[in-house]
């Protein structure tokens, strides 16, 4: 029997404080960037403690003392920080037009591999690529001193992007992203059925594809997230319009845009694959973590009603944020949301040694509490901390006048939270104020104390 789980809505961001609350419960926060737009996409933790974020930058930017000259439109930087936020190394890659990074991982060697896409040409270290078309898909791998060992790249006549990437404890980067036409990876061929399609691939750490697949349909299909666990499965998530067809499995999206939550073995088979989302509106998912167990843990948004398995959500404003729990067999465990009168949206995902669940998002104006807490700009930035049976434990906040958005969150053995994304004007986490230098720069800030819930 489908459930109505509308009241406990306002039960998350509803201890969110505006900035001029008595909440300062981040450790340190530092920014990066330049006069231009600059964003960061990605973020993880090593065995030490030490900080990886990559992203993107334009024009001149600054990290610490250091600084970088894009040789084009975008280029791509990765950096490394240590556990108190002071910058190890910084570097870049890219060409003379535009290049992004969109994800990053690291494996139990403390190797970094990086996925986005690059257009025309683009130098990784010493080694020099040269795409097939308009943009093409790379996956590089740098050691922890921040040197390339390899890339690899993908593509065809027009746009191939790696969205997100995971690296497992067998040797297997599993990677996925975008395909938009006829597409070649090394010895393989992929076709796009429609105006975006889904491809998902294993490459082993020396840089050997493994296998690729691709998923999807006649409409626009993008997958946003990727996990691994501990037995060489990978996990992906994101939407899709129409028809689609995920190996074993084919769905039809109820509105415009569906939540789509799959499963593959080490060899790319489908394991299972499963739909959310309502009849009307927008529903996406954003993040993807796995436990030991290898239950899955969702975040995104949705707008209208939404149905996840047996339970059916109903969004208080436009969009509310979600948070779902899938057991190792696809079945629905719970499904929580949280939300105001605006936008509100679940942006990453990841879990602590003990279980712990913490929720990275934005939101608009305010949520529906008493009192109510307003944001202080357009869009302020939430962290919400979740015990294993999706109780909200505590909350955090962060943000300014303008558009503040968290893209990637990392917990490191301590159990401390990082997180990075990119903020607009000046944004305040906690007693510190970021002064922004540009159009958008970076942010990458710590905590590990949240707010309980009275």
């Amino acid at each position: 029997m489908k459930t109505i789980i509308q009241s406990a809505i306002a039960f998350v961001l509803c201890t969110l404080y505006a900035s001029n609350s008595d909440a300062q419960n981040w450790e340190w926060a530092l920014s990066a960037g330049g006069q231009e737009v600059d964003f960061a996409t990605g973020i993880v933790n090593d065995s030490y403690g030490n900080v990886f974020v990559a992203g993107s930058f334009y024009g001149t930017a600054s990290f610490g003392e250091k600084r970088l000259t894009s040789l084009g439109y975008y280029d791509i930087f990765i950096a490394k920080f240590t556990a108190d936020g002071k910058l190890v190394w910084v570097t870049q890659a890219g060409g003379p037009d535009g290049d992004e990074a969109n994800g990053i991982a690291i494996d139990e060697k403390n190797n970094i591999y990086v996925t986005g896409y690059f257009t025309s040409t683009a130098s990784f270290g010493k080694n020099q690529l040269k795409s097939n078309g308009d943009k093409d898909f790379f996956l590089a791998k740098l050691n922890s001193d921040g040197n390339f060992e390899w890339v690899k790249s993908g593509g065809g006549k027009l746009a191939e992007f790696g969205k997100a990437v995971a690296a497992d404890n067998k040797g297997n980067v599993f990677v996925t992203g975008i395909l938009t036409s006829t597409s070649n990876f090394k010895n393989f061929t992929l076709n796009s059925n429609g105006k975006e399609d889904i491809f998902i691939a294993d490459y082993s750490d020396d840089g050997d594809l493994r296998w690729i697949k691709s998923v999807g349909g006649g409409g626009r299909d993008e997958a946003t997230a990727l996990a691994t666990d501990g037995n060489g499965n990978a996990y992906v998530t994101g939407w899709f319009s129409g028809i689609v067809n995920f190996g074993r499995t084919q769905m039809t999206s109820n509105g415009d845009d569906d939540i789509f939550v799959a499963k593959y073995d080490s060899k790319g088979v489908e394991l299972w694959a499963r739909q959310a989302g309502g009849f009307k509106g927008v529903d996406r998912s954003f993040g993807i973590t796995t436990d030991a167990e290898g239950n899955a843990f969702v975040t995104g948004s949705f707008d209208g009603a939404a149905t996840f398995g047996h339970n059916t959500l109903k969004s208080i404003g436009t969009d509310d944020c979600f948070v779902a729990k899938y057991g190792p067999d696809g079945t629905v465990a719970w499904v929580k949301q949280s939300g105001g009168k605006n936008s509100e949206k679940g942006r990453a995902i990841k879990l602590d040694s003990s279980g712990n669940i913490y929720v990275a998002g934005e939101f608009n104006a305010s949520f529906a509490v008493s009192p109510t807490h307003p944001s202080e700009g357009d869009w302020d930035i939430f962290v919400v901390k979740y015990d294993e049976k999706g109780n909200v434990l505590g909350t955090n906040q962060a943000g300014g006048k303008g558009y503040d958005r968290p893209i990637a969150i990392s917990i490191d053995k301590d159990s401390n939270v990082y997180l990075t994304g990119v903020y607009e004007k000046d944004c305040r986490f906690g007693k510190q104020e970021l002064i922004n230098q540009g159009n958008s720069d970076i942010f990458i800030a710590k905590t590990k104390e949240f707010e309980s819930i009275k």
